[in-house]
């Protein structure tokens, strides 16, 4: 039990440590929104396109068939 009760602090700690460093899906949003506003190229955010555009392509289907409030809307 005391092993158990360790190794969740543990992970709470850890997800603690990950989430200060996450940015929020507004500022992912603004960051590409800012670059393709801008004249920046590959080259000045390779991030952009290797990383964040396809996280986005990925995750925001699912995030929006959830609905505004975390909530499906067939399933209530």
């Amino acid at each position: 039990m005391c092993i158990y009760l360790f190794t969740l602090f543990l992970v709470a700690d850890v997800m603690a440590k990950m989430e200060a460093s996450m940015p929020t899906l507004e500022a992912v949003l603004t960051e590409v929104d800012q670059y393709t506003e801008s004249d920046k190229t590959y080259t000045d955010a390779p991030h952009v396109i290797d990383v964040i555009l396809p996280l986005l392509c990925s995750y925001l289907p699912f995030w929006w068939s959830q609905g505004p409030d975390n909530v499906s809307p067939t399933g209530g």
